[in-house]
């Protein structure tokens, strides 16, 4: 795994198609191979709702999965300040019992952009 970078919240990340190619013209000038542009796409949509919209945006959609996953998205929120950390790979960390990238990439599934 690569060392991670930041990318600094924007409103355009609040479209899912802005975020899907802003993953691929990411993932191209650093070359990352490891995830795909889908996967990088979905952790910054979420991130961006998270940030500019607010936990109880993000919960509805949430929560026809359970608590657990609604359990791990509180959690997560704490963390959404500081810009979005990403890295040349799906973010396995777990919260909850749940890996992020699973919270990530079934929002993307499930939520309009806004």
């Amino acid at each position: 795994m690569e060392a991670g970078k930041k990318i600094w919240y924007e409103e355009r990340f609040l479209s899912k198609a802005f975020c899907l190619e802003y993953a691929r013209t990411f993932k191209a000038a650093h070359e990352w191979e490891h995830i795909s542009d889908r996967s990088l796409a979905a952790e910054i949509f979420f991130h961006a709702v998270l940030y500019y919209k607010g936990i109880s945006a993000v919960m509805p959609w949430l929560r026809l999965a359970g608590s657990t996953v609604t359990d791990a998205v509180e959690k997560m929120a704490a963390s959404v300040g500081d810009g979005i950390d990403v890295e040349n790979g799906r973010d396995t960390r777990i919260v909850c019992g749940i890996q992020r990238w699973r919270v990530y990439e079934g929002f993307y599934l499930i939520c309009p952009s806004w």
